[in-house]
């Protein structure tokens, strides 16, 4: 299969959106937020968007989690940390390896001692992102309990585990510092 993996440009964005209705919950991503991350990474093949992984660098003192002991810990020798929004594969092509190509192509764009931090949507015993967190060796930072329980009535998504606002699923936040070129 041939694919291309570009910068996300408006053109992605319905792609993107409706995709994300359907993994993450209706209106939980909008044009608004896409344009919040415009260096952010877009999986391609000839004819559909198969994936996206949402994402923005911060300095290390802009970040929003720094504030949790546990995360400035971990971070404490990065200079630049990139919080990953969102990743999503279409799901005829989910375990297929897409996710991790998004994943090593965001790696191999930043320089050494870079952090990244992702929240994985955690719901009872299932948790998004599982194989890949353990794929990458991400480590477990910090759990937030109803991550997204605010956000979803402000924003009014429906959640695509636990339905309409307000939504009741966990965070698990996890940090990887990229160590080798």
């Amino acid at each position: 299969m041939q694919y291309l993996i570009e910068r996300l440009y408006e053109t992605h964005y319905e792609s993107i959106i409706n995709l994300s209705n359907d993994l993450f919950g209706e209106d939980y991503i909008n044009e608004n937020d896409l344009s919040e991350f415009s260096q952010s990474l877009v999986l391609k093949d000839p004819t559909q968007v198969l994936g996206f992984i949402l994402f923005k660098p911060f300095e290390k003192g802009e970040f929003q989690w720094s504030n949790i002991a546990s995360i400035e810990t971990f971070f404490e020798n990065s200079n630049i940390i990139i919080m990953i929004k969102s990743l999503a594969v279409k799901k005829e092509f989910q375990n297929k390896g897409f996710g991790t190509i998004l994943i090593n192509e965001l790696l191999h764009s930043v320089p050494v001692f870079t952090g990244f931090v992702l929240s994985a949507w955690k719901y009872g015993n299932t948790m998004n992102l599982l194989g890949l967190i353990e794929k990458f060796q991400f480590i477990h930072l910090y759990h937030i309990e109803h991550f997204w329980f605010d956000e979803s009535l402000l924003k009014k998504y429906k959640c695509a585990i636990c339905g309409s606002p307000p939504c009741v699923c966990d965070a698990e936040i996890f940090g990887f510092v990229k160590t080798i070129c």
